[in-house]
């Protein structure tokens, strides 16, 4: 029996969209060595209390994730979300403790560091990015070259005693947060250039309009649309990830949040690389992550910050708070260091 143009155009219409439902498989392979720009454990919370170690591996683009391994079994890194199109891919997965596991990768495998419970030998850091040399300025950092003295810190850490556990106090990006910016905008029809102050706080402030955001003052992003000097991954690849090298898989590392870390400078990058919150369910299945400002840097509420968790790791117990938006002159802050 013979089929009518119009059934035979019919049954072709429904094979070719059923063809196109299809998910072809991905060409994407993992990573090569040479590809990958950081690899490293951090420690977090659990929504049920306990401690979760996350191992996370910085890649380039185009990709797919590596596995972790482990004995005989392979477990699968995701994506973390990237809404400010940070030109890496965060994977991550979540591991557990005293565990001895590697990141598989096409060319080699990258063994992970061990969270051991009871850590005796412990390093700590804090503010270890470095701003641009300007004219006739010396101590700081070229662009396009590490942090130092961090550099130089973080190789004699890795070359020495292996450490238990990493802990870093935040402001780890100072050449990509500057106190101020420029702004594109128009003037009488023709456009300008014009000098705004970064929303900040801590550092000794005297003005408690900026800890306020007052609508006096206005809340000035650094990340906005148009302006000059917005959150990057070359800046957090120069002041923290290429100076860590080889510490970054020494230990598990405990990250806090430091004023450089607000979404009105380098939040974005924060909530990218080094924040516990994830997507994965043991890390509360919420990712979080700065607003995206609008053009002029004004946005509302833009202020994030992440509740306390506690890391219990035996005969060391620590509890991490949010203090990026705490101000010096503002009377709870003095009670609380009075304490």
């Amino acid at each position: 029996m013979r089929l009518s143009q119009k059934r035979l155009l019919e049954q072709l219409a429904a094979v070719l969209i059923a063809a196109l439902l299809i998910p072809f498989p991905s060409s994407a392979s993992p990573p090569d060595s040479s590809k990958v720009y950081g690899t490293y454990v951090l420690l977090a919370q659990a929504p049920d209390g306990q401690t979760i170690p996350f191992v996370r591996v910085i890649i380039e683009p185009g990709y797919s994730c590596p596995a972790v391994v482990g004995g005989n079994s392979s477990l699968p890194m995701t994506p973390r979300d990237n809404p400010h199109d940070f030109p890496v891919v965060v994977c991550e997965a979540a591991i557990g403790i005293e565990q001895n596991l590697q990141v598989k990768l096409k060319d080699t495998v990258v063994p992970l560091p061990r969270v051991n419970k009871d850590p005796g030998h412990i390093i700590l850091f804090g503010d270890t990015g470095c701003k641009s040399l300007k004219k006739g300025e010396t101590g700081g950092c070229a662009d396009g070259t590490p942090a130092e003295p961090f550099a130089t810190l973080a190789k004699a850490a890795a070359s020495g005693p292996r450490p238990d556990l990493l802990l870093h106090m935040g402001d780890y990006n100072y050449r990509g947060t500057p106190g101020h910016i420029r702004m594109k905008e128009t003037h009488r029809g023709k456009p300008v250039s014009k000098k705004y102050r970064v929303y900040d706080a801590g550092d000794g402030e005297k003005r408690k309009e900026q800890c306020q955001q007052s609508p006096n003052y206005g809340f000035i992003s650094q990340n906005a649309a148009n302006s000059s000097s917005r959150d990057s991954w070359k800046n957090w690849r120069d002041d923290f990830f290429e100076p860590a090298g080889k510490l970054l898989t020494a230990a598990p590392w405990l990250f806090a949040r430091g004023n450089h870390e607000l979404c009105s400078r380098a939040g974005p990058g924060w909530f990218y690389f080094l924040d516990p919150s994830s997507n994965l369910p043991q890390g509360g299945s919420k990712q979080l992550h700065c607003p995206v400002p609008d053009a002029k840097g004004k946005p509302i509420d833009n202020v994030v910050l992440r509740d306390p968790y506690a890391v219990d790791l035996g005969t060391l117990n620590m509890i991490v708070l949010d203090s990026s938006n705490a101000c010096d002159d503002q009377k709870s802050d003095k009670e609380f260091m009075s304490v």
